[in-house]
C-alpha cells in the first residue's frame, strides 16, 4: 500500500496545489516511519520546500481557516485538518538550558540532508514525496527499520535536547528495536554529564506514559535501569509483563500500569514526585494501600468491608487484576471472582440504617447519632440484617453502653 493512500482525503488537493505553485512537499517523521512499519499513521507532518511562509499561509487559507501556530518554527495548521502540520525546513541551534531555548533559522531552500540533521533518529528522518511516490532517506533510516535498530542522526544535534534519551526508551518499548552501540554510549555520556537534570518532570512523565502504555514496557524499564536513571526501585519484570496483559481490563490503563510499577513500598515517594495529577496519584496510592487486603478476602462480610474501604478511590476490578500480577498462594482468584464480584457486585452497600430508624427505636437526635450510624454500618458490613443491627444498638442503649 502506498503511503499516499493513507492520507486524509482533503489533504491530497492541497499537496497538488502547493506542488503546482513550485513547492516540493514531503511527508516526514513519525507518519513515514509508521507506514514503513506497517502501521496506519494518525498524524502527518509535512515539510514544504521552495515556498515562503507567507505564500504557504496564503495558499492554505483557500482550504479553510488556518493559523501560524509556531511562527518561529514556520509551522501552520489548518483547523479542519488538525492531524496535519505544515512546516518549512529549519535549522535549530541550542542557546540555553530550557527545552524552548533554541535559535531557529527557517530556510525554505535548505538542502534536505541538512534539514533532517536536527531530527533525533534515522527512522524519523525519512521523507516521502506524494506526487512522485518517492522516499528520500539521507541517513539510512529505511535500512535501520528493516534491521530493527535505533540510531541517532547526528551526535551534535542529538545532545541539544536531552529528552531524547527518554524518547529512545519509549521507542524501545513501543517498537521492540535494539539500540545501536554508539547511540547507547552517547546517551550514557549525556547522563554522566548531568545533561538531563534540567528536564521538567512533565516532559519526562509524557515519555514514560508512552513507554508504560506500550506492548513491552519492561524493555524500556530495563534500559532505564541500564542507564541508571530508573526513577523507581525494584520493578519486577514479570509483574510488568502481566500488567501489560491485564491493563486492557482497566478503565484507567495508565494508572493501572503505574500501580503495578509502584507495588514496592520503596517507591511511595516517587508517586508524589512524578504523578502530578491528584486524581491519578490518589488512584495509585489507593491501589498500593488496598492490594494486599485482597488476600484476606475469605467471607462475604470482609468483601463488603473492602468495598466500603475503597469507596470510589479505585475499583475492585483493578485491584483484582493487579493482585493477579503478583499472586500469592492465599489469593484464590476463582473463588473471589465467582463468589464475590459476580454475586455481590462492585459497589459499596447503601446503609440499611438511617437516622429516622434510630429515632423510631428510641434514640434522640443529637451528636451521638453520627457515631451510632457508623456503628450500624460496621455491623451491616459484618453481615448483620437491619433488624439485628437495631436490636444490638437498642440493647446497648438500654443497658447504658450507648
Amino acid at each position: 500500500m502506498e503511503l499516499a493512500t493513507r492520507l486524509p482525503q482533503p489533504l491530497i488537493p492541497i499537496i497538488h496545489l502547493l506542488e503546482a505553485q513550485g513547492a516540493a512537499v514531503y511527508l516526514v517523521g513519525g507518519c513515514v516511519r509508521d507506514h514503513l512499519l506497517g502501521k496506519k499513521p494518525t498524524d502527518f507532518d509535512l515539510e514544504v520546500y521552495h515556498m515562503s511562509l507567507e505564500k504557504l499561509h496564503q495558499t492554505l487559507r483557500q482550504f479553510g481557516k488556518c493559523d501560524v501556530v509556531g511562527k518561529q518554527f514556520g509551522i501552520i495548521k489548518l483547523f479542519n485538518l488538525r492531524e496535519v502540520d505544515f512546516a518549512l525546513p529549519r535549522i535549530e541551534t541550542k542557546n540555553g538550558l530550557g527545552h524552548r531555548d533554541f535559535t531557529v533559522e527557517v530556510n525554505p531552500d535548505l538542502e534536505i540532508k541538512e534539514a533532517c540533521r536536527r531530527r533525533d533518529f534515522t527512522m524519523n528522518a525519512i521523507l516521502y514525496r506524494v506526487v512522485t511516490n518517492e522516499f528520500i532517506d539521507p541517513y539510512g533510516g529505511i535500512e535501520d527499520i528493516k534491521n530493527k535498530v535505533i540510531r541517532i542522526v547526528d551526535q551534535n544535534t542529538f545532545i541539544e535536547d536531552p529528552l531524547r534519551v527518554y524518547r529512545l526508551v519509549q521507542f524501545v518499548s513501543r517498537l521492540d528495536f535494539q539500540v545501536e552501540t554508539k547511540t547507547q554510549l552517547l546517551c550514557k555520556e549525556m547522563i554522566d554529564k548531568q545533561m538531563l537534570v534540567h528536564l521538567s518532570v512533565e516532559r519526562i512523565e509524557a515519555e514514560l506514559k508512552k513507554m508504560l502504555l506500550s506492548q513491552k514496557p519492561w524493555l524500556g524499564m530495563q534500559l532505564l535501569e541500564e542507564f541508571e536513571i530508573l526513577p523507581i526501585q525494584s520493578v519486577e519484570i514479570e509483574v510488568l509483563k502481566k500488567a501489560s496483559q491485564y491493563k486492557v481490563y482497566s478503565l484507567n490503563p495508565y494508572g493501572f500500569m503505574w500501580s503495578a510499577c509502584l507495588m514496592n513500598e520503596k517507591n511511595s515517594d516517587y508517586i508524589k514526585s512524578i504523578l502530578k495529577l491528584k486524581r491519578l496519584s490518589n488512584y495509585v496510592e489507593a491501589n498500593k494501600q488496598f492490594i494486599d487486603v485482597l488476600q484476606t478476602i475469605d467471607s462475604k462480610s470482609s468483601y463488603f468491608q473492602l468495598l466500603a474501604l475503597i469507596n470510589g478511590k479505585t475499583t475492585i476490578n483493578d485491584l483484582y487484576y493487579l493482585r493477579k500480577c503478583k499472586p500469592l498462594s492465599s489469593f484464590n482468584e476463582d473463588l473471589f471472582k465467582v463468589n464475590y464480584i459476580d454475586r455481590y457486585g462492585i459497589q459499596m452497600q447503601e446503609p440499611l440504617i438511617t437516622g429516622d430508624d434510630l429515632i423510631t427505636v428510641g434514640f434522640r437526635a443529637g451528636k451521638q447519632m453520627k457515631n451510632l450510624l457508623e456503628e450500624a454500618y460496621g455491623l451491616q458490613l459484618k453481615g448483620y440484617s437491619k433488624e439485628k443491627i437495631l436490636k444490638i444498638l437498642k440493647r446497648g442503649n438500654e443497658d447504658g453502653t450507648k
